[in-house]
């Protein structure tokens, strides 16, 4: 079975930050006076219609694109991932219903905060008012592993404050279907502390059906495959702490915590049917379940040097522990009645 997934691309109209002003100018007439042959000068107030100067919104530099977004961009934005939908880069595509990032030929995207590679969840728990710039790269060098596309979010440094955000969103005609994502971030000086959790649950029913026909020079067989709802659920959660410090624009330290964990009790390969093979007739039990852990430690620094140079240092950890298992039952209907009585062992 082929499973395709059909990623919408939302389109919006782009805006772009506009300075309007109204100029008063002073216009003079000048008169002369048939008595005593004076002058005179008279004063007359005009107000003109408005004038609107349109700001650069795209910057095109030789090896990138620099995108500003204005503040209607900024306003309709709840989070780094749906500012980057409103701002409609050309060849990327941002999908909304679970938050991925790719190419139109469906090629990951690198996703970037102030040049430290990122996931998807910590680019969500971005504030989109803390957003100075956005860069494309849509030839990325070396340097990014050969990465389709980057994306670079360079986020302003606050010594002060904080935020926490919550964005939660679950489905009505499926409500299996969630998408939960819990950050926050404190500052202090030079440092500052994040914590981002994000947990997308799945536990919905689909059925297959599948017909197949194999032509021979002298006979037809046809294989017809008739399911029963089937279950599928996944409970991925992503956790992530960390520690960044920043020294104006000489050097940064930044050392990251985190943690992917998925169970999965019921694939979505998992299938149940019936298969019809010419006068023969089999109750199919395709069952699959599978969990993982990989947390990963992740120490960056950056060093600013003159002239534009620069130095980074990059050291990422990672260990990953899973396991799966997967049991296939395919039984004559003449052993069993029925789908549940193939699942016997179970």
């Amino acid at each position: 079975m082929k499973n395709e997934i059909n990623r919408a691309l939302v389109a919006k109209k782009a805006r772009i930050f506009v300075v309007s002003f109204a100029l008063t100018c002073a216009m003079s007439s000048m008169a002369q006076s048939a008595s005593n042959d004076t002058l005179r000068l008279d004063t007359t107030m005009f107000r003109l219609a408005e004038v609107t100067v349109e700001a650069q919104s795209v910057i095109q530099k030789v090896d990138k694109q620099v995108l500003l977004p204005n503040r209607e961009q900024r306003k309709a934005s709840h989070d780094g991932m749906s500012l980057l939908q409103n701002l409609q880069i050309p060849r990327i595509v941002v999908n909304p219903a679970d938050n991925t990032v790719k190419t139109l030929a469906n090629q990951d995207v690198q996703l970037r905060i102030n040049g430290i590679e990122a996931s998807n969840s910590e680019v969500m728990a971005i504030n989109p008012k803390d957003v100075i710039r956005i860069e494309y790269h849509d030839q990325p060098g070396v340097r990014y592993n050969g990465a389709a596309a980057v994306i670079n979010y360079i986020v302003k440094h606050r010594d002060t404050g904080g935020n926490l955000m919550l964005n939660a969103s679950n489905g009505v005609t499926m409500p299996g279907w969630g998408e939960y994502h819990l950050a926050g971030k404190v500052n202090f000086g030079k440092s500052s502390f994040s914590l981002m959790t994000h947990y997308s649950p799945r536990d919905v029913y689909w059925t297959r059906t599948n017909s197949e026909t194999y032509n021979f020079s002298t006979d037809t067989i046809e294989n017809r495959e008739v399911g029963e709802p089937t279950r599928f659920k996944m409970n991925p959660m992503n956790i992530g702490l960390t520690y960044n410090w920043t020294n104006g624009e000489k050097n940064m330290l930044q050392i990251s915590l985190r943690d992917n964990i998925n169970f999965t009790p019921y694939a979505q390969s998992n299938r149940d049917t019936y298969l019809y093979q010419g006068t023969d007739s089999f109750a199919i039990h395709d069952h699959e379940s599978s969990k993982s852990i990989s947390p990963s430690l992740d120490i960056y620094y950056e060093h600013n040097l003159p002239d534009d140079n620069h130095l980074y240092f990059d050291v990422v950890g990672t260990y990953i522990n899973s396991s799966n298992d997967r049991r296939f039952e395919q039984l004559p209907l003449g052993e069993t009645d029925s789908l549940n009585g193939a699942r016997r062992t179970h």
